[in-house]
């Protein structure tokens, strides 16, 4: 992957990935070689990296992992009048959990939102993210990042997120709930593209 024009762009990106490999011990994926690296106009956080996708490729990339989270993720983007090569996609667990491993606990997210941290510091200041998903949103707020001014949520790109209802027991709107959720989603995508500050390429 060394000297390619797509690694250059996303040399720092590595480095980082590279050290949440050292300091954890724990496998990361790479982000996307075709994805925009320290000039992204926004990012994507999600929970963690899950599926077989991820798992085969060893690359944060909906045009890759053709999983249906990354196809939402991918006509989430079109819908928002964004590409993909924009969009700088990440986790607010960077690595491969266990296998089985269902909740995320208060350390895994402290732990998630330093590494937030470190990848914000490698972006244009101010460069927005959606957070997708409980554990995205977490790990924004324990980053320090503020709600409505820094990022803004949403609910996990999945379809069992997606079809999901806010609260239990909530009778769903005309239309379903995919449909309120997937305009949620939109809608953050579309402001954090028009408030983000320029990048530097």
């Amino acid at each position: 992957m060394t000297g390619s024009p797509g690694r250059d762009r996303l040399g720092p990106i590595d480095a980082l990935v590279a050290r949440i490999h050292t300091e954890t011990g724990r496998r990361v994926p790479d982000v996307a070689e075709e994805g925009p690296g320290v000039d992204a106009r926004l990012v994507v956080m999600l929970t963690e990296p899950t599926g077989w996708t991820p798992e085969q490729t060893g690359v944060l990339s909906p045009r890759v992992n053709r999983d249906p989270t990354s196809t939402n993720q991918l006509e989430l983007a079109a819908d928002a009048g964004l590409q993909p090569e924009e969009i700088l996609y990440w986790n607010a667990i960077p690595w491969f959990r266990e296998a089985g491993a269902t909740t995320v606990s208060g350390a895994e997210i402290r732990e998630g939102a330093r590494w937030l941290v470190a990848l914000l510091a490698l972006l244009a200041p101010g460069t927005r993210v959606v957070a997708l998903g409980d554990a995205a949103r977490r790990c924004c707020a324990e980053a320090g990042l503020i709600e409505g001014e820094r990022w803004r949520g949403g609910r996990s790109p999945g379809n069992r997120g997606l079809n999901t209802p806010p609260r239990r027991g909530v009778p769903p709107p005309p239309g379903g709930w995919r449909r309120v959720h997937w305009d949620e989603i939109v809608d953050a995508l579309r402001w954090a593209a028009r408030t983000s500050p320029p990048s530097s390429g």
